[in-house]
């Protein structure tokens, strides 16, 4: 559910950017640390609801979570890895670096692709724990969630920017340091 929102603000974004004659890339720069911020909170929503869990580990597994709540939506009373947890300090920890990195960025856009680049790999490596259901395409041998696809086009469309917007949109020298 994440992956739609995000996008779907990308594209409204975009189009009043485009209304607006708005630098859609230097907005976009402007609100990508808060938008992870707010995945934080997301993610911590998704922990108190029971959602978004993780496959069953050993009770030997320190970090293993265990609901107990009826109305949750995880699975009860089963040491789970604990996904969104993971994801809240996944999103805490990208937040962070590119609140850090803002200042230095070369190109309007740079803090856009880091995020599709960052969010995308390590969303695809936290999917590897979950185990809520959700719908899987079978490529070959390898089965990849829905998460994962997207987090494929996600990491094409920082290509993009990188090959394509970058050029376009590089800051001045004196543009960098203000």
């Amino acid at each position: 559910v994440f992956y739609g929102g995000f996008l779907g603000a990308l594209l409204v974004g975009f189009i009043y950017c485009r209304v607006q004659k708005l630098n859609y890339w230097e907005i976009a720069d402007l609100l990508m640390p808060p938008a992870r911020f707010g995945l934080v909170f997301g993610r911590i929503g998704c922990t108190l609801a029971g959602c978004c869990f993780g496959k069953a580990c050993g009770p030997d597994v320190l970090v293993g979570m265990t609901f107990d709540n009826p109305l949750g939506l995880g699975v009860k009373n089963t040491p789970l890895y604990p996904t969104q947890v993971i994801s809240a300090i996944n999103g805490f920890l990208i937040f962070l670096a590119l609140w850090l990195y803002r200042e230095k960025k070369r190109f309007h856009g740079e803090l856009v692709a880091i995020c599709l680049i960052v969010y995308g790999i390590t969303r695809s490596l936290i999917e590897i724990l979950r185990e809520d259901p959700r719908g899987f395409l079978h490529l070959g041998p390898f089965l990849l969630s829905e998460s994962q696809i997207v987090s494929v086009f996600m990491l094409l469309l920082a290509a993009y920017v990188l090959i394509w917007v970058r050029p376009k949109q590089a800051l001045s020298p004196q543009q960098q340091s203000s």
